[in-house]
């Protein structure tokens, strides 16, 4: 195999994350291996390129030997033949780890239910040549209704890439420039998004940066309008995902009367424009996942009411499918036997790239690190970095997160490709880890947990810090020195 990696500026082909931007892999290899891996390998560029920096123009814009090696590692397993390789999940081995770390994890393995705790690692085992396994280990898994809040995100940014694909026009693509039309009686419409600093127009393309980057709320109710809502959630039932249930935007500050309605849009290509119809969704779909009520009150219009707040209707998603979702995104190499998602090579990188990107290395939108911290959208990063530094031979050792921060050292070549979730007390993790370094495993990691101490929703009194964002980065430490080891 030949691998050719290319970096250029501004192309009407390859535009792709930043306007400034674009990542191309050109291949050499024998057919049929070149129809097999093409898709993969511009989602593999992207996985093992960007610790290097691959994201600002005439910075850090060569591959070293290492990750040139990782490439090509991570291709071949690419070309191998798909087959269904799923292992049951392991029920005694996250159970252990969290049995072995009282001073973080002994009150919430104690009331697993109170917290609603859920935990699922996904290890990728190439002990059979040609087969890529996947093996799995869980604590709680799907025992009761997680609300899935931002992390739903990641769905509605791959039915957006599924969604403008089914248009089958080569002038109609995700950085088309569009116009989403009002709602509603007095509503008006949306055509420019200043943080483009490519035109200033609204486009998928850029929706989906913003989603990952800093988990925009705005960007994600402007794909749920682009795809429609029977549209989207038939997209993701199809693709294998059945529980998945999306019902409503996020963080809506308009009054729309139907909430399932969405916008009618119209694309500005070169050509002409297109025009699609504004949609009214014939679909009822329910959470059917155990204990759906919440808490023992709520505060709505600032009043209390003393029920548990309801959430069958609401956005849900199982433990399994969010994390399968993961897996058909950013390792389709691995076949979960279930139908997958139908992206294009160009779609899957775009997805990939704005997913590990820290929002401080985006050149469209832009973010200043002083105001976007790495963790701040990455949990698991601190405690993933000190077991790295554990792990790597170059490392201190040291366990202490200023110096893992600060410190020089090769923890800044890890990338997490994630999209997290924060609201209502819930907070979910589900990402994908890898180091740039073959010798040290890649791994699959989601969770959930849930910290309401006063048990009132929409009081705004939730335990993330104190309790909900340390548990998560000590579980990824944990989990990653356990496999690091």
């Amino acid at each position: 195999m030949n691998f050719t990696c290319m970096m250029r500026t501004q192309s009407q082909t390859w535009r792709l994350m930043d306007s400034s931007l674009a990542c191309k892999v050109e291949l050499s290899l024998d057919k049929p291996a070149a129809s097999r891996i093409l898709s993969w390998v511009m989602c593999v560029f992207s996985l093992c390129a960007l610790p290097l920096g691959c994201g600002e123009s005439g910075k850090r814009a060569t591959q070293d030997s290492s990750n040139s090696a990782n490439l090509a590692y991570a291709a071949e397993i690419a070309t191998m033949q798909q087959a269904p390789n799923v292992e049951a999940i392991d029920t005694t081995f996250i159970a252990r780890l969290l049995e072995s770390h009282p001073e973080y994890f002994g009150n919430i393995v104690k009331d697993g239910p109170r917290y609603r705790v859920q935990i699922l690692l996904g290890r990728i085992a190439s002990d059979t040549p040609g087969k890529p396994r996947l093996v799995r280990s869980g604590f709680r898994v799907d025992a009761e209704y997680f609300y899935p809040a931002s992390s739903i995100k990641l769905l509605a940014a791959v039915g957006a890439l599924e969604h403008l694909n089914s248009y089958d026009n080569p002038m109609l693509g995700a950085d088309t420039p569009m116009t989403i039309g009002p709602l509603f009686d007095g509503d008006t419409p949306q055509n420019k998004d200043e943080s483009n600093l490519d035109g200033g127009t609204i486009t998928a393309g850029h929706e989906i940066r913003k989603l990952f980057l800093v988990s925009d709320n705005p960007a994600f109710n402007r794909l749920f309008d682009l795809c429609g809502h029977e549209s989207l959630n038939s997209q993701m039932h199809r693709a294998g995902l059945g529980s998945t249930v999306i019902n409503h935007r996020l963080s809506e500050s308009r009054a729309i009367p139907r909430q399932l309605d969405t916008a009618a849009i119209t694309f500005h290509t070169p050509v002409g424009d297109v025009e699609q119809a504004a949609q009214q969704s014939g679909l009822s779909l329910r959470n059917t996942s155990r204990e759906t009520q919440v808490g023992v009150g709520y505060l709505s219009k600032d009043q209390r009411i003393d029920t548990p707040m309801e959430f069958a209707g609401r956005n849900g998603i199982s433990l399994v499918d969010l994390q399968n979702a993961l897996i058909m995104t950013v390792r389709p190499d691995i076949d979960l036997g279930l139908p997958g998602f139908e992206l294009s090579d160009t779609d899957r990188l775009r997805l990939v790239y704005a997913m590990g990107q820290f929002p401080h290395e985006s050149l469209n939108p832009q973010y200043r690190g002083s105001d976007y911290p790495d963790h701040a959208y990455k949990l698991f990063l601190p405690g993933v970095r000190r077991a790295f530094m554990k792990a790597d031979q170059y490392g201190t050792g040291s366990t202490d997160l200023s110096s893992a921060l600060s410190g020089v050292d090769n923890s800044a070549n890890i990338r997490i490709y994630n999209k997290l979730g924060q609201a209502y007390g819930f907070t979910i993790e589900n990402a994908y880890i890898v180091t740039g370094r073959p010798e040290i495993e890649p791994f699959f990691l989601t969770a959930v947990i849930y910290t309401n101490e006063d048990g009132i929703l929409n009081d705004n009194i939730y335990e993330y810090a104190a309790v909900a964002e340390p548990f998560m980065e000590h579980l990824a430490e944990v989990v990653a020195r356990s496999l690091w080891k």
